[in-house]
């Protein structure tokens, strides 16, 4: 396998590739976002659930340790 296959099975490239299969265009990022990112991976498989386009204004959830939550506004 490649490297560029690889890139294509990360958490993030899926969900990204979900979101533009349903809803016609790829979620819109402010900012850089890291390859593979977890936490924006998880953010857009909870909007395609909701059946809501990923808002790059929604607060970011940050899931800590102690199981508290935190938000995170971009």
């Amino acid at each position: 396998m490649n490297v560029e296959e690889m890139l294509k099975q990360t958490p993030l490239a899926v969900a990204i590739k979900l979101h533009t299969d349903i809803f016609g265009y790829p979620p819109e990022f402010e900012g850089r976002v890291q390859l593979g990112d977890p936490l924006i991976a998880s953010e857009i498989h909870n909007s395609i659930a909701k059946r809501e386009p990923y808002m790059k204004e929604s607060p970011r959830e940050q899931q800590n340790e102690d199981g508290s939550i935190t938000f995170i506004d971009w």
